[in-house]
């Protein structure tokens, strides 16, 4: 199976993009096009001229700086790119982007947009339209991993419940047979197996504050429970880019923050995470189990057909309860390295690069043979629809 990936060639905070191009080896021959994939005379000379001079090809794949660079064009300037990703092309060649946006909507193959960086909670249906456009089929947190406004009861205490839509739900409910639910990546080096009793620290509440993250966080101080959270530097990171000219990422300092950030779970026995008022299956429900730590959390929508099972591999506990839990997680610590251990497994087992490649391996050749009619998870296991 030959595969034609487009995207920029960078590195993001996120670290599942970076994990993209080692799957998709995995899952076929692959040939790379964008702004740092090939050369500035390539990337201008257009997608139909390397097709032709470099296919034949079964199937094209595509990021969202592809299918939403119409309808994004601050995020191709330079000077917003450059803030959140590290590249080495030139900056001129990001305005490829938008003729190759345009290429694909004509272009006589398969389409599969990967949507595993996007945001979906604030679309409008300009997004929509451009993956009718554009696109075959998709992979993406669809249905079952998305649920509608009336439904995400803690989504009025975020600060940005106002720029919610139901757009994304909406498509997503209707398009099912377009659509494999698909989850963050885990790479080989975010899995830790120290044992939990060594560990210093009794709870980490790492990321974005959200209302329950905050007031877990709250409650173990005000219990006198020791706990670690983000350290500055990612703040101080965010703050030094806004106040210098020309401020811009670089690939230092998303390592360090990296780095950091597993350390800092991986010194602590348990971990209480959400997914925001949105309910979103975020990447830290897949991290802090992948380092050997207990996930407690506020669970995901779909959190049982993703394969976490309360009291097995993670522990479900609304914010206020945490104290609670945290008795119980002391009160036998074997028990709680189970759970770790089961967790650590099943994210090792479903949800790590090696996993992921195989799942798309399917979507891939499904969608080639156009028999692909969505993708759905059942305890643990993703299947394809045909």
């Amino acid at each position: 199976m030959r595969i034609l990936f487009l995207d920029v060639c960078a590195q993001f905070l996120n670290p599942t993009r970076g994990y993209m191009p080692e799957l998709l080896c995995k899952a076929g021959e692959v040939c790379f096009f964008g702004p740092g994939h090939v050369s500035t005379e390539v990337l201008f000379r257009g997608l139909h001229a390397f097709v032709q001079e470099e296919g034949p090809f079964d199937i094209i794949l595509m990021s969202p700086h592809i299918l939403f660079a119409r309808i994004y064009p601050d995020a191709i300037k330079p000077k917003v790119f450059n803030r959140s990703y590290v590249s080495s092309f030139r900056e001129g060649d990001l305005k490829a982007l938008v003729n190759i946006s345009s290429d694909v909507e004509v272009i006589n193959l398969p389409r599969l947009g990967v949507l595993l960086e996007s945001d979906y909670f604030n679309w409008t249906e300009r997004e929509i339209s451009e993956l009718e456009n554009k696109t075959d089929a998709l992979v993406a947190m669809g249905e079952q991993f998305f649920l509608p406004r009336e439904k995400m009861v803690n989504l009025p205490r975020e600060h940005f419940a106002g720029n919610s839509t139901d757009v994304w739900f909406n498509y997503a409910s209707h398009n099912g047979n377009k659509i494999a639910n698909m989850l963050h990546i885990i790479g080989e080096h975010e899995f830790n197996d120290s044992n939990i009793k060594n560990r210093p620290y009794a709870w980490s509440v790492m990321g974005v504050d959200y209302y329950a993250r905050s007031l877990a966080a709250g409650l173990l101080e005000q219990h006198g429970i020791n706990w670690v959270k983000d350290g500055c530097g990612r703040k101080l990171a965010s703050l030094m880019k806004k106040i210098i000219p020309g401020g811009r990422e670089q690939a230092w300092v998303l390592n360090y923050l990296n780095s950091t950030f597993l350390r800092r779970l991986a010194s602590a026995r348990y971990s209480y995470t959400c997914g925001s008022g949105l309910d979103l299956p975020v990447r830290k429900f897949f991290e802090i189990p992948a380092t050997g730590t207990v996930l407690t959390c506020r669970p995901f929508a779909g959190f049982e057909a993703a394969g976490f099972i309360d009291r097995q591999n993670a522990v479900v506990c609304e914010p206020e309860d945490i104290v609670d839990a945290h008795r119980w997680l002391e009160s036998d610590q074997s028990r709680a390295q189970r759970i770790a251990d089961a967790g650590r497994a099943m994210v090792i087992k479903n949800h790590s690069v090696k996993a992921r490649s195989q799942q798309f391996k399917e979507i891939i050749r499904t969608v080639v043979a156009g028999t692909f009619s969505g993708g759905k998870w059942e305890q643990g296991t993703f299947k394809v629809t045909c």
